[in-house]
């Protein structure tokens, strides 16, 4: 669950404390042993920038994680993060019925829509610099 690569946006928004260097040592303490490492990342947040997710890819790139799984937010009801999201006005207060379905987000974003799918659908590519090998067979 490392989020996102600021830690300052971390603390404030997602209550998560973890200072980056103990995700740091975590993953270089997996490598050394050789465990596999999973790194849950997550953008579409409230005002984020291009250079906030560009700092996330390279925290991602700092940590040589093994793998990544990429989310888009979903401010689901009774979270801190959909309370932000309606006092800012980047959602409305009404039920999302596809709010994770269709691989894009439900707030008003920073960025244009075309360069925010752009980093969704190429995040992978982007930490390792080149295409994941999807396991199958061509």
């Amino acid at each position: 669950g490392l989020e996102v690569g600021n830690e300052e946006f971390r603390k404030k928004v997602l209550n998560k404390k973890m200072r980056n260097e103990v995700y740091l040592k975590a993953f270089e303490n997996c490598n050394k042993y050789s465990i596999r490492t999973t790194a849950n990342m997550m953008i579409g947040f409230p005002e984020e920038t291009e250079d906030s997710i560009l700092e996330t890819i390279d925290f991602c790139k700092k940590c040589k994680v093994g793998s990544i799984s990429v989310s888009i937010l979903a401010p689901y009801y009774g979270t801190r993060i959909r309370e932000i999201c309606l006092e800012k006005g980047l959602i409305e207060d009404k039920i999302y019925p596809d709010i994770s379905l269709y691989y894009q987000s439900v707030i008003k974003l920073n960025i244009p829509k075309e360069k925010f799918e752009y980093y969704y659908f190429n995040f992978n590519e982007l930490v390792y610099g080149k295409k994941q090998d999807s396991g199958e067979d061509a």
